[in-house]
């Protein structure tokens, strides 16, 4: 194709020798769109045969880059959104078309440019009668052939045998559907498979439901091992990596994507309590032989406790990206906290003839502590983070995402050190009735108080899940102390041995604890930025409330 040349209202210039990006145009053009625009003149290109005549769905910024894209192969004949404050108007030259004009028009195809809502728009287009094949989304086949080419194939069929296997799938199913699953941190990807499992044994036994692993741009799999251990779930493996392409290249049309992206966000489902019945991972007898004698090889006997506290080291070790590493470090460190201040309950538990277990990724050894087995620092494994915590007695953990792994096998989880959690972050998340939480303090500097749970939420509803920006609040996160962990910990034991009894003046303040817990978590609801849901389900510590009642203010 010869060189573009276009002119955007005198002021921007594209051609070989000063290029803007087309997405950088869409943008452009995207900015100036509703308050009007100077036309932008297309010089010339190169007509190169036959081309499908093609109205692109969706008349912002994706439409205007795939605009681009497809210039010189497909004739776009005009645009069309369900935005009717841009009915009328032209994008190049093509009228922007309301949805009922698709009716009474000619073209071959609907190009549907859309990441995130292609769903509805899809079925927005079935309802109105347009036929399957005239649609076409774009941005799926193109994001779902991505994520297949970072797999090394393992090419066990020849193309010659893929038709009949696709035959068969056909023949077995009335429906075949694809899903996209992000693998790239623990704690997402279990709380999604989860889900997956539950919503396969409450949908149409017909559908085949295929679930494509997405490794991001870093290429990261948080732990291989799950792909195995999550039996219930037909996930894309290297084993069918070229059938799968095969697939998308000769029948993507015949495939549901209209909910590829179900399980991208986290606000898609309310916290629910775990049944033992729905654990969505399992081992064989060879895997619990393996998996007991390796425990027994790292010195853990009887009844143990997980124990975990984030740090950086995972990210500075998987996230290949210096820029992305960097950001991903410091905007996380909130959620960080020292493995040391568990020194106490690692005492405590001994008294009561339990051991711990050191659990991360990542993680250099430490300096030995009686009663603490360090796994994390000396065994860490795939298999083992997953057998050690089916097998605990309960975990205690600080806001990193291995804390799934346990409420996954329906596991009592003490969550100490918690930030970004009193109003948001407990989409699809699932808890037993044991469990339990203690947050860290947040502390602004300018008043010199700590910060109330009312306060604390406008703060996560505004800025979620990036700490970069406490410092610019002028807010500091406190710890929770030794002592603190210890007397949370105590509790959540006696409470699990039914033995806890609070005080009237613990119910009163819980009772006026949940009442401010329902208001935060109604704003949460409303935020439309927020992708993480309601706050985590877990009950505040009795002993760590009566000691901190400005949370209460």
């Amino acid at each position: 194709m010869k060189a573009l040349e276009y002119n955007f209202s005198g002021l921007y210039h594209l051609s070989s020798d000063n290029y803007i990006s087309r997405y950088k145009l869409a943008n452009l053009y995207a900015d100036r769109i509703s308050g009007g625009y100077e036309k932008i003149l297309e010089k010339e290109y190169e007509d190169k045969g036959m081309k499908s005549k093609v109205v692109i769905f969706g008349a912002w910024k994706k439409g205007v880059s795939l605009y681009f894209e497809i210039m010189g192969k497909d004739e776009v004949v005009a645009f069309c959104d369900n935005n009717q404050q841009l009915w009328g108007q032209s994008v190049y030259d093509k009228k922007i078309l309301r949805p009922e004009e698709l009716l009474v028009m000619q073209y071959d195809y609907i190009y549907i440019a859309s990441d995130y809502k292609f769903g509805e728009i899809y079925a927005q287009l079935r309802l109105m009668g347009i036929e399957r094949n005239k649609i076409k989304i774009m941005a799926i086949q193109s994001n779902v052939e991505h994520m297949l080419t970072v797999y090394e194939e393992n090419e066990s069929l020849k193309e010659m045998d893929y038709e009949s296997k696709w035959l068969e799938l056909k023949s077995k199913y009335k429906q075949i559907s694809i899903y996209k699953l992000d693998t790239t941190a623990i704690g997402e990807i279990v709380l999604r498979i989860q889900a997956i499992v539950e919503d396969k044994k409450n949908n149409n036994p017909d559908e085949l439901r295929v679930i494509v692993p997405d490794l991001g741009n870093e290429v990261r799999i948080c732990n291989k091992k799950l792909f195995d251990l999550a039996r219930d779930i037909d996930f894309v493996t290297k084993e069918d990596i070229g059938f799968w392409k095969w697939v998308l290249k000769n029948h993507f049309y015949e495939i549901s994507i209209e909910n590829f992206n179900k399980y991208i966000y986290r606000n898609f489902a309310k916290p629910q309590i775990m049944k033992k019945e729905n654990i969505p991972f399992s081992f064989t007898e060879e895997q619990i032989k393996l998996g007991e004698e390796n425990m027994s090889k790292m010195g853990i006997k009887g009844e143990f406790v997980c124990m975990a506290a984030r740090s950086s080291n995972y990210a500075k070790s998987t996230i290949k990206n210096s820029s992305t590493r960097d950001w991903n470090i410091r905007a996380h460190e909130y959620r960080n906290a020292d493995f040391l201040s568990y020194s106490s309950t690692i005492k405590f538990l001994k008294e009561h003839g339990l051991q711990a277990v050191r659990m991360g990724r990542g993680e250099a050894p430490i300096s030995k502590i009686d009663n603490c087995i360090d796994y994390a620092g000396l065994y860490a494994d795939d298999f083992m983070d997953f057998f050690l915590l089916s097998k605990c007695k309960f975990m205690v953990t600080g806001t990193t995402g291995i804390f799934a792994v346990a409420a996954a096998f329906a596991k009592p989880v003490l969550m100490v050190n918690v930030a970004c959690g009193i109003s948001v972050g407990g989409g699809g998340m699932k808890y037993t009735e044991n469990d339990m939480y203690i947050p860290k303090k947040y502390y602004d500097i300018s008043q010199n108080a700590y910060l109330s749970l009312r306060e604390v939420s406008e703060i996560e509803n505004r800025d979620f899940d990036n700490g970069l920006l406490y410092e610019q609040y002028g807010i500091k996160l406190k710890e929770n102390s030794k002592e603190e962990i210890r007397d949370a910990v105590e509790e959540m034991m006696l409470r699990m041995e039914g033995k806890w009894r609070d005080s009237e003046e613990d119910i009163k303040y819980y009772n006026k604890y949940k009442k401010i817990i329902k208001e935060v978590n109604k704003n949460s609801e409303q935020n439309k930025r927020n992708w993480l849901g309601e706050g985590i389900p877990y009950r505040i510590c009795s002993c760590y409330l009566r000691n901190n009642l400005y949370l209460l203010e």
